[in-house]
């Protein structure tokens, strides 16, 4: 599995950046995703420990949330890839209770961890006191395709 990845860096806080597989027999298409954050990192790992790797790109704004969001590209079987479907934490009212952006995302070997300052409604954007969250991220198969599914890891 080979993918080329590309930036195009707009401004300081837009990007657009392109995704495209090398040597899939069924797919060629370039995956697109204009006026977006920019790139912070990447990882190749096999999250669903299906002998097939993905692609997880992190981007940050660069406004004073410094919010996170995860892109992901999924192989399918090494024959064709797709998007990962994502969700955004504001999604999940659980989750999104008290986000307010300032999250990490960190890569470990079988595992995506995003960890985050949980604000209470009185915090400034400058002084969280809700303790942090931990999320860690499942990769499901959905009807159409794959999902990185979140959930609260207790702490």
């Amino acid at each position: 599995m080979v993918f080329t990845l590309t930036e195009e860096k707009l401004s300081h806080s837009v990007s657009n950046i392109s995704i495209q597989g090398i040597n899939f027999p069924n797919s060629m298409e370039v995956i697109s995703v204009n006026d977006t954050d920019p790139i912070e990192q990447f990882n190749v790992m096999d999250l669903n420990n299906d002998g097939f790797e993905e692609v997880y790109i992190t981007q940050r704004s660069a406004g004073s949330g410094a919010y996170a969001k995860i892109i992901g590209i999924a192989s399918m079987r090494d024959n064709s890839y797709g998007s990962i479907y994502v969700p955004p934490i504001s999604d999940n009212d659980d989750l999104s209770n008290g986000y307010m952006g300032h999250d990490e995302i960190e890569f470990t070997k079988k595992n995506i961890i995003r960890t985050y300052p949980v604000y209470k409604e009185s915090d400034s954007n400058a002084n969280p006191t809700g303790g942090q969250r931990k999320v860690q991220y499942e990769l499901i198969t959905g009807e159409a395709g794959y999902i990185l599914n979140p959930y609260e890891l207790q702490m």
